[in-house]
């Protein structure tokens, strides 16, 4: 079996073997077949590259350089350390830096390039009450980031235990539309994901939203919008 990788994809080049394609169908972090290329190919994450040494014995130098990068805690000249849990871009590691080196920021990048992945990592390293404001459909998809790259398991703010939780959890979620519906002090981060959401200065939730922003140190606006 033959292992590249490129863009942070693992590709995987063998002779057809209805085992092994079985074994490969069990990456736990997904995996799809290119026939044009007649390889398999993988997301470079962590549990990936410990699935082809450990699960396929995929016997690879570079793999295991991968696999060390990655553990590897992120050293910056400035002395940060970041465990991220994966493979980041070059410019998730430099939008982490400009958000941890600026009290208010915002990452206003095309959509699926990653926003939410520097911003948890922000979230991690400044260790401070952190809500985070977004459409309810993507709260979900909120959650899963957090358990795919973090030990932070965020609660989320709606249903009956709404208070309880607005005013215990270390990391929060809330919708946009609950913003001027609960009372909501003492965060020292905010992150308003999906921004435009609040680009009317009459509507409600944006009101809320500059009350909210008003009383917190740092600030994020995120939009790929």
């Amino acid at each position: 079996m033959i292992v590249t990788h490129h863009d942070g994809k693992l590709r995987l080049r063998f002779g057809y073997n209805p085992d092994t394609v079985l074994a490969v169908k069990a990456a736990p972090d997904g995996r799809r077949y290119d026939l044009k290329s007649k390889e398999w190919i993988l997301p470079c994450t962590i549990d990936n590259v410990r699935f082809c040494l450990d699960e396929l014995r995929i016997d690879s130098a570079e793999l295991r350089d991968i696999l060390a990068g990655i553990e590897r805690p992120l050293e910056r000249n400035n002395g940060r350390k970041v465990d991220w849990k994966t493979t980041p871009f070059k410019h998730q590691v430099e939008g982490l830096e400009l958000l941890l080196s600026n009290d208010a920021l915002a990452l206003f990048w095309e959509q699926g390039t990653g926003k939410t992945l520097p911003t948890i990592k922000a979230i991690e390293y400044r260790k401070v009450r952190t809500l985070i404001v977004c459409p309810k459909t993507v709260i979900t998809a909120w959650v899963k980031e957090f358990g795919k790259y973090s030990n932070i398991v965020p609660g989320v703010i709606g249903g009956r235990d709404r208070d309880s939780v607005a005013a215990h959890a270390q990391v929060a979620i809330i919708n946009y539309d609950l913003l001027h519906r609960i009372e909501l002090t003492g965060w020292d981060m905010v992150v308003f994901d999906e921004s435009q959401y609040i680009k009317s200065s009459t509507a409600k939730r944006s009101k809320a939203a500059y009350d909210l922003a008003k009383s917190a140190k740092y600030r994020v606006l995120l939009t790929g919008t």
